[in-house]
């Protein structure tokens, strides 16, 4: 017994020193990593990892990249050669260059190599230079990468036999596919960014209340344990959106940015880019009231966050039509609204379309909406008719179950305005540029016939009118029946807001 114990003491003290060792030679694997100093750990499976669907809470397992175009329809996640691409960055980096086990990496180090063209290890890493893993120092990887399917040489895969089958098997698919995989196998997490996949795939992704769905060739991929993926078209800042209370009339809404109006991250969990292809419906985000019908776009991105944050981010090329309630439809993508943000949260149906940046014809925008012409005609002539007049932005608000919000800015020009119009604003002619909102809410066939003119920062209310009851009684005095608008009270309420007319010189 005393030979036993001796014998178990020395072991331990010749594992101690072992394990001493370890630290000294692998300092990457400081402080997260350490589980690779046991003697008898081993990677472990990857593609288990990325595709287990019981994440921790509030993680999600990213919606698969389904090859719509091969037999078995495959998803592309369950067929990357993640551990592969581990040996192979072992294959390629000497031993030294880390001293570990597996090649492990702090992830600003590669992020470091692969945004610079001339460092050593560019080629193997040059998907990682947008990787959604955290940037903070302390933060090191077990790393699998290459750059081009391509350009692997029968010498790298000669060792490295399961991604010399990948290339066998896909090589004319993806040949241009670039890879690029950090993984911490203590956590169980993993991050993961492609490039150039290029073919066709269905990619869903149900939020229990809406689901995405959309026909993309992923240009990039990003897929983060966290919410650590950035849209590239947020940098250096994310987009101003708009926001407004469609029932309370005479106000002007404010801007802010979209994470904030949102009360969302700024980053995802999952992130992906490339052109779309099929039908409106093919290619939708549906949410409990509004859905958002895409089409074919020659380039878009979308974002998915966790389920604690459910709100998805968009951009394209095209802003998509927006049904209200199954039953208004928004037309943007006809008069060829571009290059939108969209943000909308799938748990109340709360949205933010912003697109700046316009010179759309009105009347080609109210040809697409003839209720939107019908209400602006009632604001300037000429609205269905006149070819000069120009939208430069558009932004849409839908504010849950409180209804939907858009405002339409105009170029300055010659707007002449109706008499109606004359009466509230106090000029007969706007030079500048101005904006108009227009409101609808859940409970109406189609748009309020109201419209709040924003000019040089300051609200003018229209509300058109019949009959003395269509006029709120607090705030106006009576409906003029031959101009068919209701009549301020002068001086108006402080509660009212909305109905300060203009100075005569403008």
């Amino acid at each position: 017994m005393a030979l036993q114990r001796c014998l178990v003491a020395a072991l331990a003290v010749l594992v101690a020193s072992l394990q001493a060792a370890a630290i000294d030679v692998c300092p990457n694997a400081e402080p997260y990593l350490t589980c690779v100093y046991n003697l008898d750990w081993k990677l472990p499976n990857l593609t288990a990892i990325i595709l287990n669907k019981n994440k921790p809470a509030p993680l999600i397992t990213p919606p698969p990249l389904t090859l719509i175009n091969y037999a078995g329809k495959p998803n592309l996640l369950a067929i990357l050669p993640l551990n592969a691409a581990v040996d192979l960055v072992g294959q390629s980096i000497p031993p030294r260059a880390h001293n570990c086990p597996v090649p492990i990496f702090r992830g600003p180090t590669v992020k470091r190599w692969a945004a610079n063209p001339k460092a050593k290890y560019y080629s193997l890493f040059k998907p990682c230079a947008n990787a959604p893993w955290p940037d903070a120092p302390e933060n090191s990887f077990v790393m699998g990468s290459f750059g081009d399917l391509s350009k692997l040489t029968s010498k790298q895969l000669k060792s490295v036999p399961q991604l010399a089958y990948f290339k066998r098997q896909w090589g004319k698919a993806f040949p241009n596919l670039g890879m690029c995989m950090g993984t911490n196998p203590c956590g169980m997490n993993i991050f993961i960014g492609l490039e150039n996949v290029n073919q066709w795939t269905s990619f869903e992704y149900n939020f229990g209340q809406g689901a995405l769905k959309v026909v993309v060739a992923p240009e990039a991929f990003y897929y983060s344990w966290g919410v650590s993926v950035g849209p590239p078209a947020w940098q250096p800042s994310q987009p101003v959106a708009w926001g407004i209370d469609p029932q309370a009339l005479g106000t002007l809404g404010y801007s802010a940015p979209v994470t904030q109006l949102s009360g969302t991250s700024v980053g995802g969990s999952v992130y992906v880019s490339g052109p779309l292809t099929g039908s409106m419906r093919s290619n939708q985000l549906a949410t409990p009231l509004v859905v958002f019908e895409m089409g074919s776009q020659s380039s878009w991105w979308g974002m998915l966050r966790d389920n604690n944050k459910r709100a998805t981010s968009m951009g394209l090329r095209l802003a998509p039509d927006v049904v209200l309630w199954n039953r208004i439809r928004l037309a943007l993508r006809g008069p060829r609204v571009k290059y939108a943000q969209l943000t909308a949260r799938t748990v109340d149906s709360f949205f933010w379309l912003t697109a700046p940046g316009q010179n759309i014809r009105t009347d080609l925008f109210v040809a697409a909406n003839p209720s939107i012409g019908s209400l602006l005609n009632l604001l300037f002539t000429g609205a269905k008719t006149d070819k000069t007049h120009r939208i430069s932005a558009v932004d849409v608000h839908g504010h849950g179950p409180g209804g939907v919000a858009i405002r339409l800015w105009f170029a300055a020009g010659k707007f002449t305005l109706t008499p109606a119009a004359r009466l509230i604003v106090g000029t007969p002619r706007i030079w500048t540029d101005f904006g108009a909102i227009l409101r609808v809410n859940n409970l109406a066939p189609n748009f309020q016939k109201t419209i709040t003119v924003s000019l040089n920062n300051v609200a003018y209310q229209l509300i058109f009118c019949e009959f003395n009851v269509q006029c709120p009684s607090g705030c106006y005095s009576r409906c003029n029946t031959r101009l068919k608008i209701c009549v301020p009270r002068s001086p108006a309420p402080a509660e009212c807001p909305g109905n300060t007319p203009l100075p005569a010189t403008l």
